[in-house]
């Protein structure tokens, strides 16, 4: 469905709104305030306006109260990689993986949510 986000904005913008809207439906159903949480936190267009496209990030979030961030990259591959890093307003979770792996990929965004509550 989204494997060829590289070259066609329309579904890449398709995948960004992907996670966007599993994030937001996500949080609905754990009944949490969305306020606290910036989605789209890293920037991903060039100085233009242009959009980088590159899944580097497709989507990031910040919750506002603790300073955590869920940063999610897509590449290439089949291999699914989640790391932590401090960051100087708290923690940095990133999950790297590959559109056949979106299914895994929105199981870690939901434990980044569980956590963040």
């Amino acid at each position: 469905m989204f494997e060829k986000y590289l070259e066609d904005p329309e579904i890449y913008r398709n995948l960004e709104e992907f996670f966007v809207e599993f994030f937001k439906s996500k949080l609905n159903e754990l009944r949490i305030n969305g306020d606290d949480y910036t989605v789209g936190y890293y920037r991903t267009t060039f100085s233009n306006g242009d959009p980088f496209m590159d899944g580097n990030p497709i989507f990031s979030v910040r919750n506002a109260g603790n300073g955590n961030i869920l940063k999610i990259v897509i590449e290439d591959g089949n291999e699914l990689v989640s790391y932590d890093s401090v960051k100087e307003s708290g923690v940095e979770r990133v999950v790297v993986g590959g559109v056949c792996m979106l299914d895994e990929i929105k199981i870690k965004t939901a434990e980044w949510i569980e956590e963040q509550s």
